[in-house]
């Protein structure tokens, strides 16, 4: 496995790993809302609700990651190399 596998492998792991935590971040949100009117039902007072995002505000106020875009060369390049050609 090269470096840059490494890299891509790592990256993947992350990416998924973020995407888990923002599934879970949402799942917590909905239960913790269902409590919080069930108790402000109970008590008959007004509640103030704090969004996922607002909660989780590097998960979810971020810009997707623009994708390094190879060229024909480069990608014809990299082949060569691992074939051991060029």
């Amino acid at each position: 496995m090269t470096v840059a596998q490494c890299g891509e492998y790592l990256q993947s792991f992350v990416n998924i790993r973020r995407e888990q935590t923002k599934e879970r971040a949402i799942l917590l949100d909905g239960l913790s809302r269902q409590v919080v009117s069930g108790v402000g039902s109970l008590l008959d007072k007004k509640n103030k609700f704090i969004t996922v995002d607002k909660l989780y505000p590097s998960l979810f106020n971020e810009k997707p990651e623009q994708s390094k875009r190879i060229s024909n060369e480069e990608l014809w390049k990299m082949i060569q190399e691992a074939k051991g050609v060029g």
